[in-house]
């Protein structure tokens, strides 16, 4: 009965070693409590995420002496969505191991000012076109808030000041291992994943009793 009683009282402290990083995940959604960052208008609240797409595969190039396979290596997927209109603003495809902080700003150029060529954001014909569009001076006159995870890439001085400083806007950081946080953009992943861009396991995990084994 102690033990019992133990376990009820610190769930949430022991729930990640008892159970797995998606039983901690879960503990922390659906706890009643609604967030206070609710979204009143467009370009109130934007979520920023990256996706690894796990693609085992290969591309057949064609050259003067025939034709080469080279492997596709890792493709990481790094969008930008509007939390009112449920909007994908801007995304990027990068073809490396991971994504920097360069590349969340040419995100969040390409959704604010334009399309530099590499990032990409909505065309021409859609409604919801930047403000940028309407005046000049909107340039960089974007959201209120800017959603993160913890991710090195997001913890960078050169994103965190620059995105401030020209965006005028307040960065929040969400608690590690909660994409509850971030729903939009994981909703958008998770149907990414369902059309085929699905992230394969990357480990075995540490032993044979380790959850992600």
């Amino acid at each position: 009965s102690y033990v019992c009683h133990y376990i009820a009282c610190n769930y949430d402290t022991i729930v990640d070693t008892q159970f797995g990083d998606k039983a901690a995940t879960k503990s922390k959604a659906g706890t009643g409590h609604q967030s206070r960052l609710v979204a009143c208008m467009p370009l109130d609240i934007v979520e920023m995420d990256e996706h690894n797409a796990g693609f085992i595969g290969s591309v057949r190039i064609q050259t003067p002496e025939g034709s080469r396979v080279v492997d596709a290596g890792r493709v990481t997927i790094l969008l930008l969505a509007d939390r009112h209109k449920g909007l994908i603003l801007a995304f990027k495809v990068v073809f490396r191991e991971a994504a920097n902080s360069g590349d969340a700003l040419d995100v969040l150029h390409a959704a604010l000012v334009g399309e530099p060529g590499y990032a990409h954001r909505q065309t021409s014909d859609s409604p919801d076109r930047p403000l940028v569009e309407l005046d000049p001076r909107f340039g960089w006159c974007g959201f209120n808030c800017l959603l993160l995870d913890n991710a090195l890439i997001h913890l960078a001085d050169e994103l965190v000041s620059r995105t401030m400083s020209l965006c005028g806007c307040a960065i929040n950081f969400g608690p590690v291992g909660t994409p509850a946080r971030r729903q939009l953009v994981e909703r958008i992943f998770n149907s990414l994943e369902r059309a085929g861009f699905r992230r394969l396991r990357t480990t075995t995990g540490v032993g044979p009793l380790d959850p992600k084994r």
